[in-house]
């Protein structure tokens, strides 16, 4: 019953992914954005799909970082995507894109993107955010785990969540909203990569605060931290193996010539 929960939940996001996809993807070149053909929808869903059996298999609680390269596990993840060709695994890799980006700006938002949005909300503010710059620095006290019980709950809890995000006070320094610069952001999105598309569009949606996603996390297992994501890897080595270049693979998707949208 657990499996199909997790399936009926993938299925309904997928919809919302059809939806973000096109924001993300022609972020930059906005003028050009527009809505997934029926076709593209339907190679979206299934890379979807196909990133949630691959982390269903190879993020779990059995896989730590100390055996994520012994010699056996990795063949392993290989010969699964070995399942798939080239421009299916571009596909995948291409809606990684966008879930990595949902993450990285949305879910787990760098220190540099918390000084932008506060600046963005408070333009006439003196207050200057206190971050945590180093990885063993106490975060200030807060009533993070409160926030998170109750946002299961109440709408009116979510709002509290998402009004006081940016408002500094003697309990909450927006700056402990950040989740690093530059290294310790990227592993940390790396860890959070892990997540599936289900997951999460559920903390984006569910979890404004810092520590409502940390308490998710924790919630998973000590499985989880320091243990990053492995199918970029893994894809290429697949890559490599049909003796193709992991890098001309990537600009194909950046320049639209595979992944969900092919430009003609």
């Amino acid at each position: 019953m657990a499996l199909l929960k997790q399936l009926v939940e993938l299925g309904r996001s997928a919809k919302q992914w059809t939806d973000i996809y096109p924001i993300e993807k022609w972020k930059v070149d906005y003028e050009d954005r527009r809505m997934l053909t029926s076709e593209e929808s339907w190679r979206l869903r299934r890379a979807l799909y196909r990133l949630w059996l691959y982390g269903r298999a190879f993020h779990n609680h059995r896989y730590t970082r100390y055996g994520r390269l012994q010699q056996q596990i990795v063949l392993e993840r290989v010969e699964l995507l070995h399942n798939w060709t080239t421009e299916e695994l571009a596909e995948m890799e291409d809606v990684r894109g966008v879930i990595r980006e949902v993450i990285r700006s949305q879910v787990c938002p760098s220190n540099g993107t918390i000084q932008r949005q506060f600046r963005k909300r408070f333009p006439d503010s003196d207050h200057q955010l206190l971050f945590n710059i180093h990885l063993n620095y106490p975060p200030p006290a807060s009533n993070f785990q409160n926030y998170f019980h109750s946002a299961h709950q109440t709408n009116a809890s979510m709002r509290t969540a998402r009004a006081t995000k940016f408002m500094p006070n003697q309990r909450h320094e927006p700056g402990a909203e950040g989740w690093g610069d530059e290294v310790p952001h990227y592993y940390v999105v790396e860890d959070m990569l892990k997540l599936d598309p289900a997951q999460v569009l559920w903390l984006k949606d569910n979890a404004p605060l810092k520590g409502m996603v940390e308490a998710y996390v924790r919630n998973l297992g000590d499985w989880f931290e320091n243990n990053g994501e492995t199918f970029g890897q893994t894809m290429e080595l697949v890559v490599q193996d049909r003796e193709l270049e992991v890098e001309d693979l990537k600009e194909a998707i950046l320049n639209k010539t595979v992944g969900i949208v092919k430009t003609e």
